[in-house]
């Protein structure tokens, strides 16, 4: 099994790219991603913990735990993140059509602040 760990630098995250190859896989197998705005969620540090502290396997299964415990977190996140998206857009439509005074511009701008996080 051949293994490479690389740490790249983006404008809009840190990546942390690990594959793992075995003779009978695909070379272009999808990558895995590590997302550093994932670090931000109280929930990430406790999926990892329970990953890697489960089991006493080589430093590989290890990875590959965690990388699939990772990726079906990561699933979960990516649903709860869209439908939170979608109810604000929803609530800054709302208020939108409201009359403005200072209650509903502040929320106005709260649920904006809220849409781009």
């Amino acid at each position: 099994m051949d293994c490479f760990i690389s740490n790249r630098q983006c404008t809009t995250s840190s990546i942390l790219y690990v594959r793992s190859l075995s003779h009978n896989q695909n070379f272009r197998s999808k990558k895995f991603h590590f997302e550093s705005r994932w670090t931000l969620e109280e929930s990430t540090e406790q999926v990892i913990k329970e990953a890697w502290e489960t089991n006493w396997d080589p430093l590989m299964e290890k990875l590959g735990n965690l990388q699939n415990k990772l990726k079906m977190w990561a699933r979960s996140y990516k649903n709860k993140r869209e439908d939170r998206k979608k109810r604000l857009a929803k609530e800054l439509e709302f208020l939108l059509n409201e009359e403005r005074d200072d209650e509903i511009m502040a929320k106005i701008i709260n649920t904006k602040i809220h849409l781009n996080m």
